[in-house]
């Protein structure tokens, strides 16, 4: 019993060093994996913060990049503009090839009796010629500095050129009075290009140099954010932009009319415009005057109507008040009597023997004047055949609708009656025994009535 126990209290105190040694274990493996786990929270909140941080680096980064190129667009200059792009360099090389054509017929236009036409004087020649040079210089230096693109002076060039540039309508606006006197002056009847002096190239470039200054001053206009001339004539109302150009090219008729008239009896002590001479000399006095007073006449109704559109009542939605029947009847029987008196005008004017028969400032402008007036009256009857249309259309929507308030009127009224009649009346009303019964089918009756 003694050796019994005593093997147990060996047992046991070999034993209870193991259990120590268990719970030490176990603690330290408690312990590192708390420590491990706190390790691990460690670590995800510093790679989050990492992250987070991270993050706000690279918003820090592209904040600063964008502010970087905004700055770097802010800092930058805007782009240069591109002149040799510009709308209104198509009118300088014109002007530099009108130029130059205009230059070499006034030269050549002293020997041209081998072309059948009037030889030019020397102050004609000289006058003609140093407004080409001057024209050609200008223009070729516009051209070249809107080309130029290698010296140091593109952007001088390009602050010149720019739009809205004082400097530039300067120059257009004198190319516009230069070549509008050179075309009066030139091809006037006395002049060096006037009307039968047989210098067709001289009077064609004259007339495409004053058009094409007049088409820069119209791309300025645009450049500069202003409307266009076509767009601010079209945007009258009705028919106002034909009595427009009709005003316009009645008055330069009537200007080259009277010019024609008057000054064609200065070239009779001219022996180089003899031809020219007898042939309006032999035009009668009674033709002049139909013209002039037609010219005048045409004017007339043209300033009218345009001024009458220009103070038409606008209306609270931005339309236009609508014209009157009397005022549509009186544009209607203008433009009729204008038709009706141009037509056999220019035949006379313009066949051989006529006011106008040769090339020059009045037959060109008698024919425009004649087109635009028969499209004035054209447009008229289309939008007087479009009102009519309107008109009767309008009556027959009207129509339909009285009709339908007949019918709903007829409608009510038989309803009505038809109610009132099947209403029973007090005094006239029968027992229902005493009532006759209907025969329904009165064949049966019919033979025992035909057999008594």
């Amino acid at each position: 019993m003694v050796k019994a126990k005593r093997l147990d209290q060996k047992v046991a105190s070999r034993s209870k060093p193991s259990s120590n040694v268990d719970d030490k274990v176990i603690e330290e493996t408690a312990r590192r994996q708390q420590q491990a786990d706190n390790d691990n929270d460690n670590h995800d909140s510093d790679s989050d913060s990492s992250k987070a941080a991270e993050t706000a680096v690279v918003a820090t980064n592209s904040t600063a990049i964008d502010n970087g190129d905004n700055a770097d667009d802010d800092s930058d200059e805007p782009s240069e503009l591109k002149i040799y792009k510009s709308t209104r360099l198509k009118g300088y090389i014109t002007l530099v090839f009108a130029s130059i054509i205009n230059f070499d017929a006034a030269q050549k236009s002293k020997n041209v009796k081998a072309a059948g036409a009037v030889p030019s004087t020397v102050e004609q020649r000289r006058y003609a010629i140093a407004v080409a040079v001057v024209s050609l210089v200008l223009s070729g230096a516009t051209v070249i500095m809107h080309l130029d693109r290698l010296t140091p002076l593109t952007k001088v060039y390009t602050r010149i050129f720019q739009p809205k540039s004082k400097i530039e309508l300067g120059l257009i606006l004198f190319f516009c009075v230069w070549w509008s006197v050179a075309v009066g002056v030139e091809t006037s009847v006395q002049g060096i290009a006037g009307d039968g002096k047989g210098q067709d190239s001289l009077y064609y470039s004259c007339w495409g140099c004053c058009l094409a200054s007049y088409w820069m001053l119209e791309r300025w206009w645009v450049a500069a954010g202003y409307a266009s001339l076509k767009s601010f004539i079209t945007s009258w109302p009705y028919r106002a932009p034909g009595w427009i150009l009709i005003l316009f090219l009645s008055l330069g008729t009537f200007l080259w009319y009277l010019d024609l008239w008057t000054n064609h009896d200065r070239l009779r002590g001219s022996e180089r415009a003899q031809v020219v001479y007898g042939h309006f000399q032999e035009v009668v006095e009674g033709q002049w005057t139909w013209l002039i007073i037609i010219a005048v006449f045409t004017v007339i109704p043209a300033l009218v109507f345009v001024v009458v559109e220009l103070f038409r009542e606008t209306k609270d939605d931005g339309s236009n008040k609508e014209k009157g029947q009397v005022e549509i009847v009186l544009e209607g029987f203008c433009l009729l009597l204008l038709v009706l008196s141009w037509i056999p005008s220019v035949m006379v004017a313009t066949t051989p023997g006529g006011a106008a028969s040769l090339i020059g400032n009045a037959y060109f402008f008698t024919w425009m004047l004649v087109i635009f007036i028969l499209e004035t009256f054209v447009w008229f009857v289309h939008d007087l055949r479009k009102g009519l249309h309107q008109a009767l259309k309008e009556k027959a929507i009207e129509y339909q609708d009285k009709q339908k308030e007949v019918l709903r009127k007829t409608r009510d009224l038989q309803r009505r009656m038809d109610f009132e009649n099947d209403v029973p009346d007090d005094n006239d009303t029968e027992r229902e025994e005493d009532r006759v019964p209907v025969r329904k089918n009165t064949d049966y009756y019919d033979a025992e009535d035909g057999e008594m």
